[in-house]
Parts: structure tokens; C-alpha cells; sequence
């Protein structure tokens, strides 16, 4: 970011401070920073504070000089404490911290969710209550705290995990630096957990509760003793699954894809 670029980003984001209260620039493939740039950002960020904004910065990297962009926006003055701009390791964690403070702006309460029974979940919609409530009772109900870790890379388990409210995040810890990368975050409704609970294997990621959350808990050994009575039950699960993975896998593979064009 020079004299001309800064200029082109401050003409393209001049109509939005008009009207937006955050703003996200993701500098993942920024690869230097000049005087310039550093006096636009902060135009852009002054702009925002004075209307209770928000400029919000991901992926800030390592400059091919060596050099720590964060380090050095925080020594020029665009990121410190008691500033409004924040710093997120990826652009995922940025939106949700955005979509999280826009939920709150407009008093949205999500403590006020309603606990979901089985039938409210998509994979088992149009079953029987009878066949359903012999499934729950083969299941645990469990509570996770915000930031408690319900499970970590390399865990020997097989359980599937479906959430009746709150919302769970999956991340992969980052061997060479500190940090994570964030896979997912699943919420009231979904389910995760398939892979181990298909193929047995310790698991791939960690996962925290991004907030509270309520958690029906389906072992295999579970499953299988219920598969034995109720075989057209337990195949839908089974196919419902196995669609889940393969498109969670699908777009997987698109985000891979746009990283390596990147």
C-alpha cells in the first residue's frame, strides 16, 4: 500500500463510511505499508469512531522486510488499547466477531433460545415420535460453558454431537506459530462430529463453545445397539451423514482452491 492505492482505497470506501459501522480490510496480501497508507487508515478509522464504528483489520502478515505488520500498527499508532480498531487472525473470526456485535446492537438475545428436541432437527424431521424418543433416551444431554473445550485434536472418540442451542467453533491448531485456523462454527440445529463418529479415528480439530450451548451426545456403541431394532432409522441417519461430510468436504476443497489461486 503506497500513495496510489491508499488514494484508490479511501475513494472506495469514502461512500460506505457514510453508512456502515464496521469495517473489515483483510491484508493478506498487502506487502508493505507506507506513511501514506498509515495516514488513510487512519482517516478511515477516525471517520468511523466518530460514528461509533469499528476499522478492523485480518490477516495482518509478515512483511518480506521481516517485518510484523501488527507490531508495527500498534507503533504508529493504528492499533492500541483504547482504540477502536481491532485486529482478527483470519476474516472468518472478524465476520463473526461483526455478525456477534451487530446481534447485540439490535438486542437480539440468544440466551432466550428455546432447547430444540430431536424431531426440530433436520435429520430426523418426519419420524416417528415413538422411534424418536427411543433414540433420545440411547443419547446424553450435555452443557458446555462459553470457551470450554469439548474436545482436542487427537482425542479417541466417537461421538456425535448435535446442538439444541448455543453454537460450537472447530479449529485447527497451527504447528509452526501460535494460533489456530478456524474450520467452522456450528450452531442451534446442526450437528458435528461425523467423521470420528463414522470411521473411529481420533479426531481432526479441537472444538470450544463459542457460546453456551445444550448438546444431545450420540456415542457409536450407542447407535449401533438402536441400529439393531430400527434399521431404516438408523440408515437415514447414516445417508444424512455421509451427505453432510460430502459437502462439508466439497467446500473444503473450494476454499483450497481460492487459497492457492490467492
Amino acid at each position: 500500500m503506497f500513495f496510489g492505492t491508499s488514494d484508490q482505497l479511501y475513494c472506495a470506501i469514502e461512500p460506505e463510511l457514510k453508512s456502515r459501522s464496521y469495517i473489515i480490510l483483510d491484508m493478506r496480501r498487502v506487502q508493505s505499508v507506507d506513511v501514506t497508507a498509515v495516514h488513510v487508515l487512519e482517516q478511515i478509522e477516525d471517520a468511523l469512531e466518530e460514528r461509533g464504528g469499528r476499522l478492523i483489520f485480518s490477516n495482518l502478515p509478515l512483511l518480506p522486510s521481516g517485518r510484523d505488520m501488527e507490531d508495527y500498527f500498534g507503533q504508529v499508532g493504528l492499533v492500541k488499547p483504547g482504540h477502536h480498531s481491532r485486529v482478527f487472525g483470519e476474516l472468518d473470526e472478524a465476520l463473526e466477531w461483526v455478525e456477534n456485535r451487530i446481534l447485540e446492537d439490535n438486542n437480539v438475545n440468544r440466551l432466550q433460545e428455546a432447547l430444540l428436541d430431536l424431531r426440530d432437527i433436520d435429520i430426523f424431521k418426519n419420524r416417528r415420535d415413538e422411534t424418536l424418543a427411543e433414540l433420545e433416551t440411547c443419547m446424553e444431554t450435555r452443557s458446555i460453558k462459553t470457551g470450554e473445550r469439548l474436545f482436542a485434536l487427537g482425542d479417541t472418540s466417537d461421538q456425535l454431537y448435535l446442538i439444541r442451542r448455543g453454537a460450537i467453533r472447530i479449529v485447527q491448531p497451527l504447528e509452526r506459530k501460535q494460533g489456530h485456523h478456524h474450520l467452522a462454527t456450528f450452531n442451534r440445529g446442526d450437528f458435528f462430529g461425523e467423521m470420528a463418529f463414522l470411521d473411529r479415528e481420533p479426531r481432526s480439530a479441537d472444538a470450544y463453545a463459542e457460546r453456551d450451548a445444550d448438546l444431545f451426545v450420540l456415542s457409536r456403541a450407542a447407535f449401533d445397539a438402536f441400529a439393531a431394532h430400527h434399521r431404516k432409522v438408523a440408515m437415514g441417519l447414516l445417508e444424512g451423514l455421509a451427505k453432510t461430510l460430502s459437502l462439508r468436504l466439497r467446500f473444503t476443497n473450494a476454499e483450497l482452491r481460492q487459497l492457492e489461486d490467492a
